[in-house]
């Protein structure tokens, strides 16, 4: 493991909010300025790691709907470049029509190889356009993090 703490962590937010559902999320993502480190390479919704090693991703969605409605989060994983599996998932709901909905979700992800291992972030629902995932271009409201902890296992 490594004895100098941590290397690499890396903030991604959503910069624009979006309707329904999106699998994966392709578009209005961008950096954060306080990440340090090597940075995550994202291309049409898929991120790759910039260094193998032991990494904690952490996916934070933020959103508003009008009625009572669901919201399934997924980050899906691949370890061969190819087949994604779901890494984890969550459902958040809300019974007061017009409120908020939040939900956190993370894992563990052993990055043994750059080019193989990569993830994707999802929302599903069943509220069509009722439902608005929240992003905003100067603030972390629907965003992920990644954080490398140490080398590979």
């Amino acid at each position: 493991p490594d004895a100098g703490g941590i290397t690499h962590a890396s903030t991604w937010r959503l910069t624009a909010d979006f309707t329904s559902y999106q699998d994966p999320i392709t578009s209005n993502l961008a950096e954060s300025t306080e990440s340090f480190g090597a940075s995550m390479v994202e291309s049409s919704g898929i991120f790759t790691f910039p260094v193998t090693g032991t990494w904690n991703v952490e996916y934070v969605v933020y959103g508003t709907n009008t009625n009572y409605y669901y919201a399934d989060i997924y980050v899906l994983k691949t370890i061969n470049d190819s087949a994604y599996t779901t890494a984890v998932a969550r459902r958040s709901t809300n019974s007061n029509g017009a409120q908020g909905y939040g939900s956190n979700i993370s894992f563990f992800f052993n990055v043994t190889d750059v080019t193989q291992c990569k993830c994707k972030f999802s929302i599903h629902t069943d509220a069509g356009t009722s439902l608005v995932t929240k992003g905003d271009a100067s603030i972390n409201e629907t965003y992920m993090n990644f954080i490398r902890l140490g080398d590979s296992t």
